[in-house]
């Protein structure tokens, strides 16, 4: 491996370990009569001729100094495939501006292999990879990991949407479905200037349009914190004005405290937020209603049995992902 005081250390590295795979692969199915020194050293040597073409990107073209010059913006490609989105943004540079590749990830090893082999050795840049499931709960938190800190300007993705498709019967309980709430977690995590998420037609009817309201929503909910000392003042300058009113201002609160939490600290929150207003809700109940009508009527009946199923929403969640790895057996 490159010491790490040598220049594109990372990038080499990476093909290096890529070269060492496929190596591997080759000594496993390979007849034995074809490991000679020559031998190996020819298809070693097959392995880096071949990714020796295509690489026409100005990136790799330009001069260091020129290029220096030029502002760059940042950005990921989730489900990242082949690299489909990241080819777009390279070539995209325009006079003052050029894209700069900071993370590409995807489930599938061959996309993992064709990222390496195409951004990290052709084109020599530092870009990171993620093999990992989106889905899975340390999935954001190896994502900012590998990001080491840097702002991103741009996430895009096409995240799988067979069961949204206009073409065939579409599923319920569909893990593609559970992908795109999972694009949109991470957009919410990394707040990018700009977003781009490609999908199908058949999004905008999925769920008589009930899938549609619910990205937009929230698409439409994400805080800009660079704004969030305003609202933090304007809530603390409400609840000295309006001193009426200071269960609903604690909720505001609380819906605020979400923007700034982590993953882990989100839950802890939520049941915080939830018990405080179903406490609210016992205390109110005998001021609206009788005891006999409290224990009786459906509409409060199934506002406690919505506090109930908030309260289990870890539960639900687990239960959901079982029947969806179930379901994707069958």
């Amino acid at each position: 491996m490159v010491k790490e005081t040598a220049s594109r250390h990372e990038s080499i590295n990476k093909f290096l370990l890529f070269l060492k795979q496929e190596v591997e692969k080759y000594f496993e199915t390979a007849p034995h009569s074809n490991f000679t020194d020559k031998k190996i050293k020819s298809k070693i040597l097959s392995f880096v001729n071949g990714r020796r073409v295509n690489n026409n990107v100005k990136k790799a073209c330009e001069d260091e100094e020129k290029y220096g010059q030029k502002e760059s913006i940042t950005f990921t490609d989730l489900f990242a495939g082949a690299g489909g989105f990241s080819e777009g943004f390279l070539q995209a540079e325009s006079e003052r501006h050029f894209y700069d590749f900071l993370l590409g990830s995807d489930i599938n090893k061959n996309c993992e292999l064709t990222h390496l082999a195409r951004y990290n050795y052709q084109l020599g840049l530092d870009a990171e990879f993620i093999r990992q499931d989106i889905t899975e709960p340390d999935f954001s938190d190896n994502l900012l990991k590998r990001l080491k800190n840097k702002e991103v300007d741009v996430v895009c993705g096409g995240p799988p949407c067979q069961s949204f498709s206009l073409a065939g019967k579409r599923k319920k309980f569909d893990k593609k479905d559970d992908l795109f709430a999972h694009y949109l977690k991470v957009i919410r995590s990394l707040r990018p200037k700009y977003f781009v998420m490609e999908n199908v037609k058949g999004i905008l009817t999925k769920e008589e349009g009930r899938i549609r309201e619910m990205i937009l929503q929230e698409i439409r909910s994400i805080v800009d914190l660079k704004e969030f000392h305003q609202l933090l003042v304007f809530v603390a300058q409400l609840k000295k004005a309006e001193k009426g009113q200071p269960f609903i201002l604690d909720c505001y609160n609380f819906r605020l405290q979400f923007e700034t939490a982590t993953e882990k600290q989100i839950e802890k929150i939520k049941e915080n937020y939830i018990q405080i207003v179903e406490n609210k809700f016992r205390v109110l109940t005998p001021k609206i209603v009788d005891y006999k009508t409290s224990k009786t009527d459906k509409n409060i009946s199934t506002i406690r049995h919505g506090f109930n199923l908030l309260k289990r929403s870890q539960e639900l969640a687990s239960i959901r992902k079982e029947v969806i790895t179930e379901k994707s057996f069958l």
